[in-house]
């Protein structure tokens, strides 16, 4: 794992770290990044699915709720 110098206003850290719950700064940025990463791949994920039309109408979750019941 490599080392960075970084610099990082004390307001912003505050704010990230009653945002993220950490302890230390060092928890406070790798659980930002991972929350951003994570962010990134939902997005990723919501315009996939957009794109391919994948999405069900109303009408095709009310019948395979239907169908659920049924069984």
């Amino acid at each position: 794992m490599a080392k960075t110098l970084i610099d990082i206003p004390d307001d912003l850290m505050e704010q990230a770290r009653q945002v993220t719950g950490g302890a230390t700064k060092t928890e406070t940025v790798r659980t930002a990044l991972r929350l951003l990463v994570r962010q990134q791949q939902q997005h990723d994920a919501i315009a996939w699915f957009a794109d391919n039309d994948v999405f069900l109408t109303d009408d095709e979750l009310k019948a395979e709720a239907e169908r659920s019941r049924d069984q």
